[in-house]
């Protein structure tokens, strides 16, 4: 999120955007602060919406689990594998739903 201008102690924690402004909620791990940015949104090219509240994605042993990506007019989960010890991570599988039985 480096157009947020976030320094690396600090973490956006939850968004919400309701009429064309996208409520940032912010964590400063260094200070132990919880602040919130406003972030005009109306000019983004989203023309969709997607309910997305059932989803999310975990880091755990160099795997980037996303189980729940809408992508193509599909939902489908993928695994991303971590490449070295960087921040890079590469496709490895997919499937539909929340598991990987039905690539």
């Amino acid at each position: 999120m480096d157009f947020l201008g976030l320094d690396a102690n600090t973490a956006a924690t939850d968004i919400v955007i309701k009429k064309g402004i996208a409520v940032i909620t912010i964590y400063n791990t260094t200070h132990s602060i919880t602040d919130v940015m406003l972030v005009n949104v109306t000019n983004c090219p989203i023309n969709y919406m997607t309910d997305l509240s059932a989803c999310y994605a975990s880091v755990h042993d160099g795997k980037l689990s996303i189980l729940c990506l809408s992508y193509g007019g599909d939902v489908i989960s993928v695994v991303l594998g971590q490449r070295g010890n960087s921040m890079n991570y590469e496709f490895e599988s997919s499937g539909k739903g929340h598991n990987h039985d039905n690539n």
